[in-house]
């Protein structure tokens, strides 16, 4: 049991004490330190690349072979899952990860379109 002292009297109270059991004195609870992400937001970058990469791909001018389009396909897939892992694991670049998602859904129903 860790101990400390009452803001108001002086006297030993436990450090989980809302008030002093002696004197009734209210005692301040230690802020938590606001952590801060120092993360970079390389992963929402990354689905960036690839999403953009899919969604441009599909719009060149040469006729691509159904392997191109299956490729198209699996890079905008890739996107699309890095930019959603960006966004459930509450990293930094947000909104690339939400730009990510549009350009690589955007990328991948192409592809799936332009297969059929």
């Amino acid at each position: 049991m860790r101990t400390i002292f009452c803001r108001g009297c002086g006297g030993q109270i436990h450090e989980d004490a809302q008030a002093c059991p002696d004197c009734g004195a209210p005692q301040a609870r230690a802020a938590h330190p606001v952590s801060v992400d120092n993360r970079s937001p390389w992963l929402a970058w990354t689905a960036l690349s690839l999403s953009l990469l899919s969604a441009l791909g599909i719009f060149q001018d040469a006729s691509w072979n159904r392997d191109s389009y299956v490729g198209a396909c699996m890079v905008g897939a890739i996107g699309i899952a890095l930019a959603v892992i960006s966004l459930a694991q509450k990293r930094p670049g947000r909104v690339i990860a939400i730009v990510a998602l549009v350009a690589g859904a955007l990328g991948f129903l192409t592809a799936v379109d332009l297969l059929n």
